[in-house]
């Protein structure tokens, strides 16, 4: 086990395991780490702002679940996995960048994310897990690329303003089809 002097946060195994700052408002993750650990920024609602170091390639299963303050977030390149519903109930997250190392969207990632607008799904997403969208009212447009050829039941459920935009021919443009979701061709 792993501390800083202020014992801020535990690391273990070059994964961080937990922010015991309860009421930090922002907070950088430090260099070697390789993995965020479930539950590891869980219900920090003061938390803000956070940055994330390149070098990390896997964030766990609802490591940022109920950081209701949590506006934005740069991921790093190296990411690969995002654990389910990582993102659930970041209810201020307003902007993200997923990166182009990125395979999957997975259960409920961002469920509840009511103030999510933009979202930057890479080429190299090949699926989108069920429930990955609820609830995200405030997003109106979001790219499918046609390297997506899973999506999940209800993935965009309560998104009202949704459109999609999809490649023609695309699982994506069948998929809004089947589902009743306005999208557009691109």
């Amino acid at each position: 086990m792993g501390s800083d002097s202020g014992s801020r946060f535990r690391i273990e195994s070059d994964v961080f395991v937990e922010l015991l700052d309860e009421d930090a408002e922002e907070f950088a993750v430090p260099d070697g780490v390789t993995g965020i650990a479930d539950h590891a920024f869980a219900y920090r609602p003061s938390l803000a702002s956070l940055a994330i170091p390149d070098g990390v390639t896997h964030i766990g299963e609802s490591a940022f679940e109920g950081c209701s303050s949590l506006k934005s977030l740069a991921m790093p390149a190296s990411l690969r996995s995002i654990g389910t519903g990582a993102f659930y109930g970041c209810s201020a997250l307003e902007t993200l960048e997923l990166p182009a190392s990125l395979t999957d969207i997975g259960f409920a990632t961002f469920e509840g994310c009511f103030s999510l607008t933009s979202l930057t799904i890479p080429a190299s997403v090949t699926s989108i897990g069920f429930w990955a969208f609820r609830g995200c009212a405030s997003l109106e447009k979001l790219e499918i690329p046609a390297s997506v050829t899973s999506i999940g039941l209800y993935a965009f459920v309560g998104c009202p303003s949704l459109i999609l935009r999809v490649v023609k021919g695309s699982f994506a443009e069948q998929y809004a089809k089947d589902n009743g979701i306005t999208y557009e061709l691109i």
